[in-house]
């Protein structure tokens, strides 16, 4: 008899956003620790503004 051939729980496409997120991270956690607080405030008030500005116009 045959064996059913096993689905792949992990895909390509799959695994491109995992190193994204794990990437995304490491940099979060390394310019968490090299940057000081005034400097996300900045960080974090230019993201706002470009994610409103993107919902926006579209």
């Amino acid at each position: 008899m045959r064996r059913k051939p096993r689905r792949r729980y992990c895909r390509k496409t799959d695994k491109k956003w995992i190193g994204l997120i794990i990437l995304l991270l490491g940099i979060a956690i390394v310019a968490v620790i090299t940057l000081p607080y005034k400097a996300w405030i900045v960080i974090v008030g230019c993201m706002m503004i470009y994610i409103g500005y993107k919902l926006f116009m579209s």
